[in-house]
């Protein structure tokens, strides 16, 4: 009688490679304040608007700028070299006060340039800018208003 034996089977060898590469943090800075600038009211309600992309500001309704001082937000971001980040910043209305109290003004349609997506450059830099409306009141107290606003970056 003869015996069959099934010869054993060889099982495979390989290996991989654990990789991981740690990029720098993303960091913020500001630039440039949203700067409306110096504005007369009238006796009725106005606005101010800082064109988000151009930076070009306007005066409407009971509103007259004067001077030159008005400008958009810059912000500088460092960070990984040709990464996707995504730029946040809340759109809600923030109360503007005035340095010594007795008034308030409202900033609201706060955007930043060409949308929220963007890409760090290949020297690891990106500037934006960011815009918004301020609703300047009829007979709006004389003073300096202040407040601040937040915006994030996020790696993709």
């Amino acid at each position: 009688m003869a015996l069959l034996a099934a010869a054993p089977a060889r099982a495979g060898d390989g290996a991989s490679t654990g990789r991981a590469e740690i990029s720098s943090g993303l960091t913020v800075v500001r630039i440039a304040d949203l700067d409306f600038g110096t504005i007369i009211p009238s006796g009725a309600n106005g606005r101010v608007t800082i064109n988000r992309n151009t930076g070009a500001c306007a005066a409407q309704a009971g509103a007259t700028l004067i001077g030159s001082d008005c400008r958009r937000a810059e912000f500088l971001v460092t960070g990984a070299p040709s990464a996707s980040v995504s730029v946040g910043i809340d759109p809600a209305p923030i109360t503007l006060t005035r340095i010594g109290g007795g008034a308030t003004m409202e900033m609201d349609q706060l955007r930043v340039n060409a949308g929220p997506n963007k890409s760090i450059g290949a020297a690891g830099t990106l500037t934006f800018y960011a815009g918004g409306r301020l609703q300047v009141g009829a007979g709006q107290m004389p003073g300096v208003y202040e407040a601040t606003f937040a915006v994030s970056v996020d790696y993709q």
